[in-house]
């Protein structure tokens, strides 16, 4: 009976060690159809993820009755979640923060799962890598199919903040950015030169037309991270100058793709074009209107709602507002009157497009050291990985992507509750903190 028993508990790991990458891969796909606009796609992307989100924590428990690692992850990942949601008993919003609690709680599961195993096992960079490759053609792919959609029907398509499949702006170029380094690592493994350099002109050539800075600076930042990493000279000036190609192409052309570089809401306010969309090259730093400094054109007028925030520390600053109520601040203190050329001027629920900001203002300066100090050490431990050590696979494609997740995370509010932007920036974390230990330890441990 034992010697049954022993076999069929390694049977169970041994298959959730094969089935948990695709698993996470289908996460993240799934947590990004659901802030699609279309609500036939946010159906499926939200019954994808929470039905992976099952697999991984039935995953977890069967890894965690005999694996230490995962236990010690697991803990961390509940312990994290527990502060979070106390924040609820003085939230402005406690519904809001409880559900909030409960989506982020899958996020930080899922972390702490691949976390735990690139901590103990080596063979788990190339699983992981390779199920986390497929996102960006994926998302090209279904972006090419809403525009031939929409070409046919632009009835079918039309609405504010499209962008690709989101319903937003800014979302499709740094869910690009942030998972190009992921196919680019798996084309270099298995010599796709070709394949690599097409996904990497169409995923920048995207980005550049969709007219999100933010996801431009972070494709930028991720391609020369990755590059550094790898250590190949060649094919990192390849890999730039053929992001820099396409962007410029992008730009130059401004072809009119469905879905593709609109405005979130119908604009109103001084300074923003009352037709509509916003042409790309404005959204990408035009001219400054009457009384706007070029700072403040060049960060679509974000200033304004950081300098707005960062009067706001005062009025919580050690227990904050509860998690997930960044959206509530700014009508909560009647902050419009505030702002001249910022999207809060003329729209209710904007937040203040920090995430570092954000999360002091929601959980104030106690719960966000908590969370943000790990972050911060990871992004640490990625820069020494990639510029002073030789970063494997896995290293060079998580330190790319926590790079690009550190910086989309200054100029949108992507670390607390923003889908499978969310989802990837706390995984690169988690996932640079597990490799980093690795290399400090044991190679490779089955416990």
């Amino acid at each position: 009976m034992l010697v049954a028993t022993q076999r069929r508990d390694q049977a169970l790991a041994r298959a959730a060690a094969a089935l948990w990458p695709a698993a996470v891969a289908s996460a993240v796909g799934g947590y990004a159809l659901a802030w699609s606009w279309s609500d036939v796609l946010a159906r499926i992307g939200n019954a994808v993820f929470w039905a992976s989100t099952a697999a991984i924590a039935v995953a977890a428990v069967v890894e965690a009755g005999s694996s230490p690692v995962v236990r010690r992850w697991l803990l961390v990942c509940a312990t994290v979640a527990a502060v979070i949601a106390a924040s609820a008993l003085w939230s402005i919003a406690p519904a809001e923060t409880i559900r909030g609690a409960v989506v982020f709680s899958a996020v930080l599961l899922i972390a702490a799962l691949a976390g735990a195993q690139l901590r103990r096992d080596v063979a788990a960079d190339t699983r992981l890598v390779s199920a986390l490759a497929w996102l960006t053609p994926g998302a090209l792919a279904l972006c090419a199919v809403i525009a031939a959609v929409g070409w046919a029907d632009p009835a079918r398509v039309e609405g504010p903040g499209a962008s690709g499949f989101f319903n937003g702006p800014n979302a499709l170029g740094i869910f690009l950015a942030l998972t190009v380094p992921f196919f680019l690592g798996r084309a270099r493994e298995a010599r796709w030169s070709v394949a690599g350099v097409v996904v990497l002109a169409l995923a920048s050539f995207t980005v550049a037309l969709s007219g999100g800075r933010t996801g431009l600076v972070a494709l930028l930042l991720a391609v020369t991270a990755f590059g550094i990493g790898r250590r190949r000279a060649a094919l990192f000036a390849r890999d730039l100058a053929v992001a820099l190609a396409a962007i410029a192409l992008a730009l130059a052309w401004m072809p009119a793709v469905p879905a593709l570089g609109e405005t979130i809401v119908p604009v109103e306010a001084e300074g923003v074009n009352p037709e509509g969309a916003t042409p790309p090259p404005e959204v990408l730093g035009g001219e400054p209107v009457p009384g706007q400094s070029r700072w403040s054109a060049l960060v679509g007028a974000r200033d304004e709602a950081w300098e707005e925030g960062v009067r706001l520390l005062d009025e919580r600053p050690l227990g904050g507002h509860g998690f997930a109520t960044g959206s509530h601040l700014f009508d909560r203190y009647e902050s419009r009157e505030r702002f001249r050329f910022f999207v809060g001027a003329f729209a209710s629920g904007t937040n203040v497009h920090n995430s570092y900001l954000e999360l002091l203002l929601e959980l104030g300066v106690v719960g966000a050291v908590l969370l943000l100090v790990p972050f911060v050490l990871a992004l640490a431990a990625a820069a020494a990985i990639l510029l002073r050590g030789r970063p494997g696979l896995a290293e060079a494609a998580f330190g790319a992507t926590l790079v690009a997740a550190a910086a989309a995370a200054w100029f949108e509010s992507t670390l607390g509750r923003f889908g499978s932007l969310s989802l990837l920036s706390w995984m690169a974390a988690g996932a640079v903190v597990a490799l980093w230990l690795r290399r400090r330890g044991p190679q490779a441990r089955s416990d």
